[in-house]
């Protein structure tokens, strides 16, 4: 696979799930005003979203390689939740 290639799917592709994840949360807040339910829901969808970014990296042959991407994703997964919850509590404190 090209470096270019590789490179993109290392990081763009947790990045649109980061960003998909957020959105979702404002918007299912927005709608319902139901902070537990929309941080319930924005969860279930990172857990879909980084599991399918795990997946991917099962192909990757190099025990290492998983390794890393796998420390690398699971961070993510952590951090956006963290930043998830206080962008909805922010708007709970804000529209609620």
């Amino acid at each position: 696979m090209r470096v270019e290639l590789e490179a993109l799917l290392f990081y763009g592709v947790p990045g649109i799930a980061f960003i998909s994840v957020i959105l979702f949360a404002v918007i299912r807040f927005r709608k319902t005003n139901s902070f537990l339910r929309s941080l319930l829901q924005s969860i279930g969808l990172a857990v879909l979203l980084y599991g399918t970014t795990f997946l991917w990296w099962f192909i990757d042959g190099d025990g290492l390689g998983q390794l890393v991407s796998m420390m690398y994703y699971g961070t993510g997964f952590i951090v956006n939740c963290f930043v998830n919850t206080g962008v909805l509590y922010f708007l709970k404190k804000k529209y609620g």
